[in-house]
């Protein structure tokens, strides 16, 4: 019996989309008057993680910035895996606004969304 090549592999994984939420101004206002609240950062990212969600964080170069991340896997051929970003200047701000998109802004349901397969962002958040 033959193996199944990297390559074969590869192509039954699911594309991955981008969510398409970007912080206009007047949501940007909110997300400061929701900072003043107290928040349990490492709590979100854990109740996060027990929903199934991946969170990373790395260093965008290109763009200047830290980016911080949810991601809701797929292993499905035909089911796109979504990913919601947050970005800002430091590690705390990127997950700012990662969780205020994730929590506030999407309500924690990104499959209902009208996605955009491309995503381009002209601010930080």
């Amino acid at each position: 019996m033959a193996k199944s090549s990297d390559n074969d592999r590869r192509s039954s994984w699911s594309n991955i989309q981008y969510i398409r939420c970007e912080l206009d101004t007047k949501l940007k206002g909110n997300l400061k008057k929701w900072l003043d609240q107290t928040h349990d950062w490492l709590g979100y990212i854990e109740a996060a993680a027990i929903d199934g969600l991946r969170f990373g964080a790395h260093e965008d170069a290109y763009n200047k910035c830290i980016e911080a991340r949810l991601t809701l896997l797929s292993q499905s051929t035909g089911v796109d895996t979504l990913v919601l970003q947050g970005r800002g200047p430091d590690l705390l701000t990127a997950i700012q606004a990662l969780f205020y998109k994730h929590l506030i802004v999407l309500e924690k349901d990104w499959e209902n969304l009208d996605r955009a397969p491309e995503y381009k962002f002209t601010e930080w958040g």
